[in-house]
């Protein structure tokens, strides 16, 4: 038994042929690149709607002159096409690269994100811990601001230590040294204004 439609393109050709009831032959021949008129899968649904269950897809590429990813694209399209329709995709007929690029192309495992499951805290904790924030941000603050007010104090009484050639190199880093990128940055961010306003 078999059945055979014919597609031929300006740079591409599909055969699809059914050696057997249950296998269903596809043979590609010529150029199947991006730039090349190239045959859609209608002809391959069509085969595989009017059989039954449990086919075969296989496929015959000696005649095949060049690709890229065109054919993988056509062949991807199968891939799915036999998925949804339970249809075993044997790609042991294709040439080793287009093996080789199908596997890395459908090695990548779909994504679920996973649902996360939210504890409602009783109000006593929300509480809680809020508390526990706010006093631990306010002891820092406080500590912060003690540790500044005693050295000033320290710096008013002659008793700070600290190299007065790093307080210089500071200021200087911090103000004629930085007025190039200082300009720099003032200059992008009026280039940015001027033209988010005449957008």
């Amino acid at each position: 038994m078999e059945a055979a439609q014919h597609v031929t393109q300006a740079q591409g050709k599909l055969d699809v042929t059914r050696p057997t009831a249950d296998t269903l032959c596809v043979r590609l021949a010529g150029q199947w690149t991006i730039h090349a008129a190239l045959p859609s899968i209608d002809a391959v649904q069509t085969q595989l709607a009017s059989g039954s269950q449990g086919q075969r897809l296989v496929f015959e590429t000696q005649d095949l002159a060049s690709w890229d990813s065109g054919l993988l694209t056509f062949l991807l399209k199968l891939k799915d096409l036999c998925a949804q329709r339970r249809v075993e995709f044997d790609q042991a007929g294709l040439p080793q690269g287009v093996q080789r690029l199908l596997t890395l192309a459908t090695a990548v495992p779909e994504h679920h994100e996973g649902r996360r499951e939210e504890v409602q805290e009783s109000l006593v904790v929300q509480v809680g811990k809020g508390a526990l924030a706010a006093t631990t941000a306010l002891h820092e603050f406080l500590t912060f601001l003690g540790q500044v007010a005693l050295a000033f104090v320290q710096l008013g009484q002659g008793r700070a230590r600290f190299r007065w050639v790093d307080l210089v190199l500071i200021v200087q880093e911090s103000g004629a040294q930085a007025l190039p990128i200082v300009s720099l940055i003032s200059f992008l961010v009026g280039m940015i204004l001027a033209f988010v306003g005449a957008a």
